[in-house]
């Protein structure tokens, strides 16, 4: 099952909330919420993280239009209301996961 867009992901893990772990370990089989931020998500990139690798991981950086973007690293970085692993997101943090990740959209298409 692929969700194709935020809200829909949120409502299916609110109902659902033992599913998180493994939408965020499996972003391009599940949906968009936990997708890396690059815009080739199913280009092996070790450099690319999604939002709670980027925060945790000094190795892992944002892609905007294919390009490392430090200024957006550092703001992932410094928001703790990111998780810094996939298994310690809850229910409360999906808005926050959504907030950037239609910030990030409109900045790779921009």
């Amino acid at each position: 099952m692929e969700f194709k867009t935020y809200d829909e992901q949120i409502a299916y893990l609110k109902e659902n909330p033992d599913a998180i772990y493994s939408h965020w370990d499996r972003p391009t089989q599940f949906g968009p919420l936990f997708k890396k931020v690059t815009l080739e998500p199913r280009i092996i990139n070790f450099k690319c993280g999604c939002l709670t690798q980027i925060r945790n991981d000094v190795d892992k950086f944002a892609y905007i239009q294919g390009e490392m973007n430090f200024d957006l690293t550092d703001e992932i970085r410094n928001d703790e209301r990111i998780p810094k692993h996939g298994s310690y997101i809850t229910i409360e943090d999906l808005p926050v996961f959504k907030e950037w990740q239609e910030r990030i959209d409109k900045l790779q298409t921009a």
